[in-house]
C-alpha cells in the first residue's frame, strides 16, 4: 500500500504514489502527443478513432502497443505472470520536481503526492490560510502543447466553479513563471479503485448508497451546468475520513453542445465507456450513467461488466454483447435481483432506455436500499418476493402457453363440430359452468384451510385440479384466464397464511420457552430465594422482553389467537408476581436501611459518650492547672509584698553607694528563673518573673550601677518578649490539642 492515500488524479488518470512499485501498463497509449499514462489498476482515458461501426472489431490507430496477451477471465489490467527479475535501480529524482519548502503562488510544497502524464500532485500548505491542499502542477514538458494547457485549463474552469459536498473542491489556480498550477481540496483517503485491490467487491447496500451520493453530485453538474464526466469510473471517486464518496477530476468534462478538440478521436476508459461514447456520437448526461452502471457493476460484483484480451475487443462488447449476468461474470458474488435489474437499465445499448433523470435513478435506488435493509432484518420477505416472482412469471408462461394452445385447438374443434357456430357456444356454456364451479370449490377449500390449517393437503390437491380445469378450457381464454388468476391469487394467500402459520409456531415455541424460564425466576424469587434488588430486575427484563416477543406474534387461525391469549394472559400473571417480588425487595431493603441507622445511631451515641468522658476529663484537668497556678501567683505576691516590706523599712544609708552587686544579683535570679521555667515548660511562671520591688526602688547615683541596672532592664525585657511569645504558642497548641482530642484523633 502507498504511503497515503489522496486525490491525486488528472486527466483521467490516478496518478503513481510515491511508495508503489512501478507497474507494467496494460492500456495501450494511442495518442502519444497527449501523454496519457496509465497504471495497471484501472484502465485509464484512452483515445480511440470515431466512428467505430459495431458490425466490425474496432481496431486503433497506428502505432499501436498491445502488452502481452493476457487470460479473457481476468481483467485487462492484471497481466500474465512473469518470471522474477532482478530488483529495479531506484528511480532518478526528476530535475523538475518540486523541492519541500519551495513557494508557488502563496503554497508552499511540503512533500510530493504523485505524478501523471499531464502533471505532478504535490501536499502543500496554503500560507494565507494555513491549511493543507492538494496542489496539481502541469509537467513543464506539457506546457509546450497548447491542447494539453488548454485541457489543464479546461479542468481549472470546471472544478473551480463547482460547490458541492460530495465534487472536490477547487481553491485557487494560476501561472508563476510559466508554471501553471491548481489548488484543490486534499482527501486522506482511498481512491475506490485501490479499494477494489485491497479488498475486492464491496457491500451491496454500501455501494447503492455511494451511487446515490455520486448522482446527486452529477446531477447538480447536469442541472446547473449542463456538463457531463465523461471519464466515470471507480478511479475517479474517493472516500474520504468521513465515508462520504467524492467526485473528482473533471480533465475531460464537456458542456453540452460543445464538442471534442479533436474530432478524430474519443476519450474514456474502455471498461466504462458507453455505446454512444465509443461510436463517436452525440453525447449527454446518459453517458455518464452507463458508465457509473459499469462502476458499480465492478464495485459489487469484483469484475467489470465486459472484459477481454485487448482494449478493441472490450469496445466491442460494450456496443454488441447482452447484459453479463454477474453470476455468470463472477459464480458466487452477492447481489440481489433489484440492483441487478437497475445496473441492467443502467446499462442498456439504447441511451432513451436508461433512467429518464438523475432524480429517478436515486429515487429507485434508494427504495432498492430501503428494501434490501428490510430483507437483511427479515429474510422471510426475500422468500416472500422471490414466490410472488416465480407466481407471476408462471402465470404469464402458462397463460401464453393456453393462448397458443386455444388457438389451435379451437380451430380443430371448430372444423370437427358439424354446426362450427354452435358448436362454439355449446362448448362455452359447459366450460363458464364448470370453470365457476371450480372456482366456487377453490375458494370454500381455501375458507376451510384458514380455520383448519390442517386441511392443507386438501388445498394442495385443490390448487392442482384448478389448474389441470383451466389447462382444458382451451376454448376460451378468457375463462382460462379467469381460473388460473384465481387459483394463482389462492396459492399465493395459501403461501402466505402457511408461511404465517409456520412462522406463528416457531415464534410461539420461542415464546413458551421464554415463558417457562421467567415463571421458573418468579417463582424461585416468590420463594425468597435469591431474591435481591438485581436478581427481581433481571427477571423484569426477561419479561418485558417476553411481552415484545408476545405482542409481535401474528396468528394465523383462531387456536393460534387462543394460544397468542393465553401466552399473554401468563405474562400479565407473572407481572403481578413481579410486583410482589418488588414489594418484598422493598421491605428487605428498609429493613436493611434502619439496621444500618441503628447500628450508626448506636454508635455515634458511645462516641458522644466518650468524648464527652474526655471534656470533662479535660476540663478538670484545666481547673486544677488554674487553681495550682492561682495559689502560685498568690504566693508570689505574698513573698513580694514581705520583699517590699524589708526594703522599706531597711535604712538608705545601709544600701551603700556601690549598688552593683545587688543588680547583678537580681540580673542572675532572673536569668536562672526564667530558663528553669523554659526548661520545665511552664510558660505562665516565666510571664508572671518581674524585676524585685526593692530593686527597683533602689536610689541609683553612681554611674556603674546606672549601667548594671540598664543591662538588668534589658535583659528582663526580652525575657518578657520571649516568655508572652511562648504563652502565645502555647496557647494555640492547647486548643488543638483539645480539639483533637474532642473529635476521638490521637493526639
Amino acid at each position: 500500500m502507498s504511503e497515503e492515500k489522496n486525490i491525486c488524479t488528472e486527466d483521467g488518470k490516478d496518478v503513481e504514489k510515491n511508495t508503489a512499485q512501478p507497474k507494467p501498463s496494460g492500456v495501450v497509449k494511442l495518442i502519444p502527443k497527449l501523454r496519457k499514462v496509465s497504471p495497471v489498476s484501472a484502465p485509464k482515458p484512452v483515445l480511440v478513432p470515431k466512428p467505430v461501426s459495431v458490425s466490425e472489431p474496432v481496431s486503433a490507430p497506428k502505432p499501436v502497443l498491445v502488452p502481452k496477451p493476457v487470460s479473457v477471465s481476468e481483467p485487462v489490467s492484471e497481466p500474465a505472470a512473469e518470471p522474477a527479475a532482478e530488483p529495479a535501480p531506484a528511480p532518478v529524482p526528476d530535475k523538475d520536481e518540486l523541492q519541500a519548502g519551495t513557494l508557488i503562488g502563496g503554497f508552499e510544497i511540503i512533500r510530493k503526492l504523485g505524478k501523471g502524464g499531464m502533471g505532478t500532485v504535490y501536499l502543500a500548505e496554503q500560507k494565507s490560510m494555513q491549511r493543507q491542499i492538494a496542489l496539481k502542477v502541469l509537467n513543464p514538458e506539457i506546457t509546450k502543447d497548447a491542447e494539453s494547457v488548454k485541457q489543464f485549463l479546461n479542468e481549472v474552469r470546471n472544478t473551480g466553479k463547482l460547490q458541492h459536498p460530495n465534487i472536490v473542491n477547487a481553491f485557487d489556480s494560476g501561472e508563476e513563471n510559466g508554471v501553471y498550477y491548481l489548488a484543490m481540496q486534499y482527501i486522506n483517503g482511498d481512491t475506490f479503485d485501490d479499494l477494489l485491490q485491497q479488498k475486492g467487491a464491496m457491500d451491496e447496500i454500501k455501494v447503492l448508497e455511494y451511487a446515490v451520493q455520486l448522482a446527486g453530485a452529477l446531477e447538480y453538474v447536469w442541472s446547473k451546468y449542463q456538463m457531463f464526466h465523461r471519464d466515470i469510473k471507480p478511479g475517479n471517486f474517493m472516500l474520504n475520513d468521513d465515508g462520504k464518496a467524492m467526485l473528482m477530476d473533471l480533465g475531460i468534462a464537456q458542456k453540452i453542445g460543445e464538442t471534442s478538440a479533436d474530432q478524430d478521436h474519443v476519450e474514456g476508459s474502455p471498461y466504462y465507456m458507453s455505446p454512444e461514447q465509443i461510436q463517436g456520437g452525440a453525447l449527454s448526461w446518459t453517458t455518464d450513467q452507463y458508465s457509473l452502471g459499469a462502476s458499480l457493476y465492478q464495485m459489487i460484483v469484483g469484475v467489470p461488466p465486459y472484459d477481454d484480451k485487448t482494449i478493441d475487443d472490450i469496445l466491442k462488447k460494450h456496443c454488441l454483447a447482452e447484459f453479463p449476468e454477474p453470476a455468470e461474470r463472477k459464480p458466487g458474488c452477492k447481489i440481489s435481483p433489484e440492483t441487478v435489474a437497475i445496473l441492467k437499465r443502467m446499462l442498456d445499448k439504447d441511451a432513451a432506455k436508461r433512467f429518464s433523470s438523475w432524480e429517478e435513478f436515486i429515487t429507485k435506488t434508494k427504495e432498492c436500499i430501503e428494501l434490501l435493509k428490510e430483507i437483511e432484518k427479515n429474510p422471510e420477505k426475500r422468500l416472500e418476493i422471490d414466490a410472488a416472482a416465480a407466481a407471476e412469471a408462471k402465470r404469464l408462461r402458462d397463460k401464453k402457453k393456453k393462448i397458443l394452445t386455444a388457438i389451435w385447438l379451437s380451430a380443430a374443434a371448430l372444423i370437427v363440430v358439424g354446426g362450427g357456430v354452435g358448436g362454439y357456444f355449446f362448448l362455452s356454456a359447459q366450460n363458464t359452468a364448470h370453470a365457476e364451479a371450480m372456482a366456487k370449490t377453490l375458494e370454500e377449500t381455501y375458507r376451510k384451510f384458514t380455520e383448519n390449517p390442517a386441511t392443507h393437503k386438501q388445498m394442495e390437491a385443490c390448487l392442482d385440479q384448478a389448474q389441470s380445469a383451466a389447462s382444458r378450457l382451451f376454448v376460451q381464454s378468457d375463462l382460462a384466464d379467469k381460473l388460473s388468476r384465481t387459483a394463482a391469487d389462492l396459492e399465493k394467500k395459501y403461501k402466505t397464511l402457511t408461511n404465517s402459520y409456520l412462522k406463528f409456531e416457531r415464534d410461539s415455541a420461542a415464546c413458551k420457552k421464554e415463558e417457562d424460564s421467567v415463571k421458573a425466576d418468579l417463582s424461585a424469587l416468590a420463594a425468597g430465594r435469591g431474591l435481591s434488588y438485581d436478581s427481581v430486575e433481571a427477571a423484569a427484563g426477561k419479561l418485558t422482553i417476553l411481552g415484545g416477543h408476545v405482542s409481535g406474534l401474528q396468528p394465523a387461525t383462531p387456536a393460534q389467537k387462543e394460544l397468542k391469549q393465553r401466552i399473554a394472559s401468563a405474562v400479565d400473571v407473572m407481572k403481578k408476581t413481579l410486583e410482589q417480588c418488588r414489594q418484598k425487595v422493598s421491605q428487605q431493603e428498609q429493613a436493611r436501611s434502619q439496621a444500618m441507622i441503628d447500628e450508626i445511631n448506636r454508635q455515634t451515641n458511645q462516641q458522644n459518650a466518650a468524648a464527652a468522658q474526655k471534656i470533662n476529663a479535660e476540663l478538670a484537668r484545666k481547673e486544677a492547672e488554674e487553681k495550682r497556678l492561682a495559689d502560685q501567683a498568690y504566693r508570689k505576691a505574698k513573698e513580694e509584698e514581705r520583699r517590699r516590706n524589708a526594703v522599706k523599712n531597711t535604712p538608705a544609708k545601709q544600701l551603700g553607694t556601690n549598688q552593683v552587686p545587688m543588680i547583678q544579683k537580681e540580673t542572675n535570679r532572673i536569668r536562672s528563673e526564667f530558663l528553669n521555667a523554659i526548661m520545665n515548660v511552664d510558660v505562665d511562671r516565666a510571664v508572671a518573673i518581674e524585676i524585685s520591688q526593692e530593686v527597683r526602688e533602689l536610689e541609683i547615683k553612681d554611674a556603674k550601677s546606672k549601667a548594671a541596672y540598664a543591662a538588668l532592664e534589658k535583659e528582663y525585657r526580652m525575657f518578657k518578649a520571649m516568655s508572652s511569645n511562648a504563652a502565645v504558642v502555647w496557647k494555640a497548641l492547647n486548643n488543638l490539642d483539645n480539639m483533637l482530642y474532642i473529635r476521638g484523633i490521637p493526639v
